[in-house]
């Protein structure tokens, strides 16, 4: 596959520029007040680690997606979490330390599971060709590199220097989304031409893998008997995917900026979906409230 600067430079730098604003918000202390609970974070890491892969997989299949199209939503199903996720998270009033902390936890675990899961996904979907490989040890430490050296190196100047951290969050999210936009923009633009054929095979079957995946995640935390803000928490942690982690894999590592419109569609839909969702949750918490206090 051809690599651009887009591919080389640009992705990986949003990608670094993301988790290392990932590292900035967190503490030990947000990961040892989670893991006190071990039910919650049981519940959001199922969710996002075994539950949505096989989400992604009956949605691939029920849609009949091309193998590429199949292949990119696969690598976004197994893109949990993401900066995103905790913004959302604060808005609607869940529980952002147990947003971060599975953001994190996914960060670390995901440079392990998605290699291995997107070859089992390609020997499926691709049996007769080697036209895509993403080789497991190789893969791993590049993800490893790019995600976790950038959120330790975050939470290391938080400790060491939490007031210039604290000054730095902000613009370093605002770079974020300035170098995502970029990222998002130049795959379109690469492929303007079967753009808008793209949008029509894989648009429907991203929309179902975010809306299925927030319903997912809160049905699941609601019969675990979690609270409200914990199960408003684990949907949108398991219902908002990690497009810029998804692109990095796609259109970097595979080189494939076909593959890459998928988490590109995702990304104009995610936003959208993650913020109505969070204003029906609101307005579900206070029809609850109503009624329990009428009791």
């Amino acid at each position: 596959m051809e690599q651009t600067v887009l591919t080389v430079l640009v992705v990986p730098a949003a990608l670094f520029t993301v988790m290392v604003g990932l590292g900035l918000s967190l503490t030990v202390d947000d990961f040892r007040r989670v893991v006190h609970d071990r039910k919650v974070l049981g519940v959001g890491l199922i969710g996002q680690m075994a539950l949505l892969p096989v989400l992604g997989a009956l949605i691939v299949i029920c849609f009949r997606l091309e193998p590429v199209f199949g292949l990119g939503l696969m690598v976004l199903a197994l893109s949990p979490g993401g900066a995103l996720s905790n913004a959302v998270v604060h808005v609607v009033r869940g529980e952002l330390a147990l947003s971060i902390s599975l953001t994190a936890i996914s960060s670390i675990v995901t440079p392990v599971t998605i290699p291995v899961l997107y070859r089992l996904s390609a020997s499926y979907l691709t049996p007769e060709t080697e036209t895509v490989s993403l080789p497991i040890g190789k893969t791993m430490l590049q993800l490893f590199l790019i995600c976790i050296v950038p959120v330790a190196l975050g939470m290391a100047v938080r400790k060491g220097w939490p007031t210039f951290a604290i000054r730095a969050d902000k613009p370093v999210r605002v770079l974020s989304v300035v170098f995502f936009v970029i990222v998002i923009g130049g795959v379109i633009k690469q492929h303007l031409g079967i753009y808008p054929v793209g949008f029509r095979s894989v648009g429907p079957a991203v929309l179902a893998l975010n809306l299925g995946s927030l319903t997912l995640g809160f049905v699941g935390a609601r019969l675990a008997r979690l609270n409200f803000e914990q199960a408003a928490t684990i949907a949108i942690e398991v219902g908002m995917q990690n497009a810029a982690t998804a692109t990095f894999v796609t259109a970097t590592l595979l080189g494939d900026t076909t593959m890459a419109i998928v988490p590109a569609i995702y990304a104009t839909v995610m936003l959208p979906s993650a913020l109505i969702f969070g204003v029906a949750a609101g307005s579900m918490r206070r029809n609850a409230t109503v009624l329990h206090a009428s009791r």
